[in-house]
């Protein structure tokens, strides 16, 4: 319901510390496809044009937990790319 709802947000938004608008917005799209792919699995296997009932799709706090997994904050990326630089 609602009260589970404002808990996942908020502790989504605890782990977004760092994120800026852009990542929350790449990780609210990679959390959609989760979604996508899961209520239409062949979606990626058919040439078809595919009717989509964008209304049947429930994304869910796991579809979020997976795209987290994706998805590098802009200032992690930073950290990372200097030290892979201190490595060559």
């Amino acid at each position: 319901g609602t009260q589970a709802t404002a808990i996942f947000v908020n502790e989504l938004s605890g782990r977004c510390v760092g994120y800026c608008g852009a990542d929350i917005k790449a990780l609210c799209t990679e959390a959609a496809l989760f979604a996508l792919r899961r209520r239409y699995p062949q979606i990626y296997n058919s040439s078809k044009k595919l009717l989509l009932d964008v209304n049947s799709i429930e994304v869910t706090a796991k579809d979020f937990q997976k795209a987290m997994k994706t998805i590098v904050p802009a200032s992690q990326r930073s950290v990372v790319s200097r030290s892979e630089e201190r490595r060559v």
